[in-house]
């Protein structure tokens, strides 16, 4: 069996969000994470699908996945959820509250 993450798209995880926020100079990155599971009766479909949301090449090799017990095959996705507020101008100066 091939390893399904070889053909799938790099996406930042979760602490590179944060880390890539502030690098550029946000302030106070709040960053939540929900995980999404999809199943499928047919594999056919689920690549057909990935490949219309560019997560696999059209061209990719073929891949192989074991469908579960119930006889569906699943794929999981990570969604990160984010905010963070731009930083003061040097020239600025917050009051007692913060603001």
């Amino acid at each position: 069996m091939k390893k399904f993450t070889r053909y799938a798209a790099v996406f930042d995880r979760y602490a590179r969000c944060r880390d890539a926020l502030v690098r550029v100079r946000f302030a106070d990155p709040v960053l939540d994470v929900e995980y999404l599971k999809v199943t499928y009766r047919e594999l056919d479909t689920l690549i057909r699908e990935l490949q219309a949301i560019q997560m696999i090449a059209q061209d990719a090799a073929p891949i192989q996945l074991q469908a579960t017990e119930e006889g569906v095959f699943s794929i999981t996705f990570e969604i990160i959820y984010g905010h963070a507020g731009a930083p003061l101008e040097v020239d600025q100066v917050a009051d007692d509250a913060g603001w």
